[in-house]
């Protein structure tokens, strides 16, 4: 009697170890059966669902690599980190290609339900390899991707700006299959002069409606060349040639205007003596100008800078030359008959005067 009383309580103290046991996951398999032969049957743990846990990836953008990526994540719930492995499983999709790639952990043991996250996965960057300035402009280089990371690339975008910070930078896309595209390279134009451009390149790849970015370049920097102005340009009046003509016309020039003011200083005289001498001293200044007329008209043919001008500026050197032949005739001139005389060396000088304003001007659009 008193053994069957003790094995009926050990049996009985046994069988309540074992549920314990279940209900905390010790138990299990064949130690579970024995549980139940004891006459008594394991409690169900409860599980908490994970659905509500706060998920984290590791990187939200990775750099398409041409293999699957998996980045790690982070999974917390009510204060506590959950552990991978044993409280949640994980699984990956479409997460070697770019697009945007999901995450999910299923909850184990103590956890059930799951959780979702994404990543993007970005086309692979490249960076400038040639930054070349023009006038007003700038061209850009970058290098090339390698076959399989090209195929994963819609095409290229450049953006600019005269800001390090890139503030209020423009920008330009370059299809990959264009002729841009295939050499690599574009030129922006339209730019302001003598400027410092800061300049940067990505790529990108349109998915399903959606476009997805490589990371900017590496910034270089690159400044536009400062057009020549007229007041700037070298001047076309350099050879020794040219120089000789110059000289030779600016006599001319200058013996002219004062044949001018001598003959209008004539008018104003008023006896015939000093008259007569200052309508003399005009007659020399005429004889004087075409000598340098001559001149400058011999050199001018063998100029090849006035030669390239065509033939305008010959043609009125000749026509003011012509139109001080004959001066010789006024050395008849004299105190009793220079009226005459004077009225017709006004004409000539009237006809020379207008080819010769006409020859300094040509002359100064050539300088």
């Amino acid at each position: 009697m008193i053994k069957t009383t003790r094995r009926l309580i050990c049996t009985t103290l046994a069988a309540a170890l074992a549920i314990a046991l279940v209900s905390t996951g010790v138990l299990s398999g064949k130690q579970q059966a024995w549980a139940e032969e004891a006459g008594q049957s394991p409690a169900t743990p409860q599980q908490t669902s994970i659905s509500k846990a706060g998920m984290g990836v590791k990187y939200t953008s990775l750099a398409y690599n041409g293999k699957t990526q998996k980045p790690s994540v982070a999974v917390k719930l009510n204060g506590k980190t959950l552990r991978n492995g044993t409280d949640y499983t994980v699984s990956y999709k479409n997460n070697k290609n770019v697009g945007t790639a999901t995450v999910t952990v299923t909850g184990k043991g103590a956890y059930t339900g799951t959780k979702t996250a994404t990543f993007k996965i970005v086309p692979k960057g490249t960076s400038i390899s040639k930054l070349a300035k023009g006038k007003k402009a700038f061209t850009v280089k970058w290098k090339a991707l390698s076959k399989t990371a090209l195929k994963q690339a819609t095409g290229y975008q450049v953006r600019w700006s005269t800001a390090k910070s890139m503030k209020g930078a423009k920008s330009k896309t370059v299809k990959a299959t264009s002729s841009g595209g295939k050499k690599r390279q574009l030129t922006v134009s339209k730019l302001k002069a003598g400027k410092k451009y800061y300049v940067q390149v990505r790529t990108y790849k349109k998915v399903g409606g959606k476009t997805y970015y490589s990371s900017w370049s590496k910034a270089k920097t690159v400044t536009t060349i400062v057009e020549k102005t007229a007041s700037t340009s070298k001047s076309k009046w350099t050879s020794s040639l040219t120089k000789q003509y110059l000289n030779y016309f600016n006599s001319a020039w200058n013996f002219y205007n004062a044949a001018i003011r001598d003959y209008k200083l004539a008018a104003s005289l008023y006896t015939d003596r000093y008259r007569y001498g200052s309508f003399r001293d005009a007659l020399s200044d005429l004889k004087s100008c075409r000598y340098y007329l001559v001149s400058a008209q011999r050199i001018a043919k063998k100029c090849s800078t006035i030669k390239g001008s065509g033939t305008s500026l010959q043609a009125e050197l000749t026509s003011a030359a012509t139109a001080l032949e004959g001066l010789g005739y006024y050395d008849n001139m004299t105190t009793g008959n220079y009226l005459s005389y004077a009225i017709e060396m006004g004409e000539q000088m009237e006809s020379c005067g207008k080819h010769l304003t006409q020859a300094k001007k040509l002359n100064e659009s050539l300088s």
